[in-house]
């Protein structure tokens, strides 16, 4: 019975080193072939984010087109003129992540028409934040255009403005041009009464300027003009 002791307890101290070099110790790296569950990713600080796309470097995900933050504005603006039409879109010159390669900012601002052409006020959104900002501020003076753009006619987006420049000369300007920026670029909605709503995109760069006007409606371009 002696001699059954010290080998009974050999055998539980050898099953208690082999559970305890078997199991992961509090704090180590998982291995890189292990999936955490969302459980373990909380449990080390993190959250879950199965499912949310990774930005692209240098790049933040709060950018949107045009049309994206109109979206964002157009409640604000049917509660101060119901059928209120755009006299300028544009980008607030105080956006610095504006890229006219893929005609998306933080910043957007849309003067807005009331619908007898009287009244205009200014809507800009933020995108910057955890959550959209949108002000409003009166317009005294009525903007320089000639026609207004109704929303709901407006099909062509901002980085689809791009797209259209680039196939009609400006891939062969920026390539004369490599030091031009395109977050140095014009792109404005606007609107004249011979052409209607159209896209106003302009590139300069030292002495050499190229400008567009691209319908903002079915993306017809009625002018290139260099100089």
């Amino acid at each position: 019975m002696s001699r059954l002791i010290p080998l009974t307890l050999g055998l539980v101290l050898v099953a208690i080193s082999c559970l305890t070099a078997c199991s992961p110790q509090a704090g180590a790296p998982l291995s890189s072939d292990a999936k955490p569950s969302g459980a373990q990713v909380e449990a080390i600080g993190g959250k879950p984010t199965a499912g949310k796309p990774t930005p692209a470097p240098g790049l933040k995900a709060s950018r949107v087109t045009a049309r994206e933050a109109w979206r964002l504005a157009a409640p604000e603006v049917d509660k101060w003129q119901k059928a209120a039409k755009i006299a300028i879109g544009s980008r607030p010159t105080s956006s610095k992540d504006f890229d006219l390669s893929d005609g998306r900012s933080s910043g957007w601002y849309f003067i807005c028409a009331s619908p007898d052409e009287q009244h205009f006020r200014r809507f800009t959104v933020d995108t910057s934040g955890p959550q959209p900002k949108i002000r409003a501020a009166e317009v005294e003076s009525r903007p320089a255009v000639t026609a207004m753009t109704d929303p709901p006619a407006w099909q062509i987006d901002s980085p689809e403005a791009y797209e259209i420049a680039m196939a009609n000369g400006l891939k062969q300007w920026l390539a004369e041009h490599p030091s031009f920026s395109g977050k140095d670029a014009v792109l404005e909605l606007r609107g004249l009464k011979e052409i209607g709503s159209y896209w106003l995109l302009i590139c300069h760069d030292d002495k050499d300027t190229i400008e567009f006007q691209i319908s903002a409606t079915d993306g017809k371009v009625h002018q290139v003009r260099s100089h």
